[in-house]
């Protein structure tokens, strides 16, 4: 090899230049005249580099995209479920004899106790479009004795007691309202956690004072009081005066 003419020139460029410069240059040559590769080495590369963060980013996808079907599952639930509630309060005769009631209270027993969603209750309290709705929101309440809805029937109680004929409001409708407020005060002070601060124990006291002098709720049952309106009244009163002394747990 020493006797060809190229040598002496060839060990000239390889002692006084880099080889890598030459290897990366005929390197890209060598690309560039097969570019079909290029694009499988730049997949290597990123797949190289970026393969664990892009394998995250998929994870992350796969995790939102089950997320929003499962709220998108929620409210459909959620949404057939009001749909439910009200279809139920509009379906029977709100002034019909409570023992043809019976029936209607049973279902909306069964449903209380599976309601995830208790606004369509809140406003059935407070915004109520006819009696059929707001006596379905009071055996609902009455069933759950949820303290979440405490502030709502006291509200409620204390626009009817503010009129003289309840609104029109049915004795039974407001004897179950009622009793929904006792059975959610002993809940919570007798077996429950206490959430129910004074103040709002205080303005229930406050609203039953109106309730009981109210003329037609006075009417009601004059010679067993506590049969009426008035009995539920008293019991939620005396559960109040214990919440407020402190006297909730045994």
């Amino acid at each position: 090899m020493a006797d060809d003419p190229f040598y002496p020139y060839l060990k000239l460029i390889l002692e006084n230049v880099s080889i890598w410069p030459v290897l990366i240059v005929v390197g890209i040559v060598w690309l560039v005249r097969h570019p079909e590769l290029f694009d499988t080495l730049a997949r290597y590369v990123s797949d190289l580099k970026l393969g664990p963060l892009e394998a995250k980013f998929r994870e992350v996808q796969k995790e939102l995209a089950d997320t929003k079907e499962q709220v998108a599952v929620l409210e459909a639930d959620l949404s057939h479920e009001q749909e439910r509630f009200q279809a139920l309060a509009g379906s029977f005769d709100p002034h019909a004899p409570v023992a043809e009631l019976e029936s209607t209270r049973s279902a909306l027993k069964a449903m209380a106790a599976s309601m995830d969603d208790l606004e369509p209750v809140r406003l059935n309290l407070t915004q109520y479009k006819d009696a059929g709705e707001l006596y379905a929101a009071a055996e609902v309440a009455r069933t759950r004795r949820d303290p979440r809805l405490f502030d709502d029937l006291v509200d409620c109680l204390d626009r009817l007691a503010r009129d003289d004929d309840l609104h029109g409001i049915r004795l039974h409708t407001v004897w179950t309202l009622t009793s929904a407020l006792h059975r959610t005060i002993l809940a919570d002070v007798k077996h429950g956690a206490g959430v129910l601060t004074a103040d709002q124990l205080r303005r229930a006291k406050a609203m039953l004072a109106r309730l009981v002098a109210n003329p037609r709720v006075q009417a009601d049952e004059p010679n067993n009081p506590t049969r009426g309106v008035r009995g539920p009244a008293k019991w939620a009163g005396d559960w109040i005066e214990k919440g407020l002394a402190g006297e909730g747990k045994p």
